[in-house]
């Protein structure tokens, strides 16, 4: 994954968003509740949590319509568990680059299985929770980093890549655009 180029994106999306509603910066605390929200909304599509359900309604949920057709080729597909991760990932740079992290200094991922030997996804998702939070009070990069690392190794959790992950995001980047004109 390209991140300088995620960060060059979302700059320009960010700064979109804040002509289009008139601010000078956005709040910080918004983007964090955002991001809070959003990794909620991405647990809800990926269903682990849901102890009440039976197992086989517990599975993420990774096709959905987007446009209903009348003709089955006309019909147009796409992963929700992805979709929603992706719109984290829009807060998660975003926050990023509103504390001054250089993108250059975000380095590759690598992750320790051994430290997560059950993919325990509701604990990962909660304890990535509390760093968004603590993120919020610190707005420090070191904060940042621990973020972006578990909400990286979150995706690749989830069965993500890194380059399913980019192109998704730069999908999504272009309808956040495409918001913005119409008035979202």
């Amino acid at each position: 994954m390209n991140i300088k180029k995620l960060f060059e994106m979302q700059k320009v999306l960010d700064n979109h968003i804040l002509r289009e509603q008139n601010l000078n910066v956005a709040p910080f605390d918004k983007r964090c509740l955002a991001l809070v929200v959003e990794l909620g909304e991405c647990a809800n599509e990926e269903k682990s949590f849901k102890y009440w359900k039976v197992p086989e309604k517990r599975k993420p949920n990774v096709k959905a319509l987007r446009n209903p057709a009348m003709m089955s080729e006309d019909q147009e597909w796409y992963n929700p568990l992805l979709d929603e991760y992706v719109d984290c990932l829009h807060f998660v740079v975003s926050l990023g680059i509103s504390i001054g992290v250089d993108p250059e200094k975000v380095k590759p991922v690598r992750i320790n299985w051994e430290e997560i030997p059950e993919k325990d996804l509701t604990n990962h998702i909660l304890a990535l929770t509390r760093k968004v939070i603590n993120l919020n009070y610190t707005r420090s990069k070191p904060v940042w980093f621990k973020v972006y690392n578990d909400f990286y190794t979150f995706g690749i959790m989830l069965g993500f890549t890194s380059e399913e992950i980019e192109q998704a995001y730069m999908e999504k980047n272009q309808i956040n655009h495409e918001r913005q004109e119409s008035g979202y």
